[in-house]
């Protein structure tokens, strides 16, 4: 199944609006709009969880290479000889 299309489209904004299926139903019969099945939803959520989650970890692990590679340049290892950055997370 493609990520692509209407369908799609009404999936992924639904979850940060906080409503799920059932809202999604009543939300596109007030429209006059066919509304998917409950199955087609949940097959549709899921893959695009999974896509997410691949893209957010394949994100995290070049985030970690960057890392990794410049701390190696400018010199900085922990006591075991790991790589490694000073990170502040409170912005400060």
């Amino acid at each position: 199944m493609s990520l692509r299309g209407v369908g799609v489209r009404q999936v992924a904004y639904k979850p940060p609006l906080g409503i799920g299926y059932s809202q999604l139903s009543e939300l596109t019969a007030s429209l006059d709009v066919p509304c998917m099945s409950n199955t087609t939803y949940n097959v549709v959520l899921s893959k695009m969880g999974d896509t997410i989650h691949d893209a957010a970890l394949q994100e995290m692990k070049l985030a970690g290479e960057e890392e990794r590679k410049f701390a190696i340049e400018t010199g900085c290892f922990d006591d075991d000889g790991v790589p490694m950055c000073t990170v502040i997370a409170d912005g400060q």
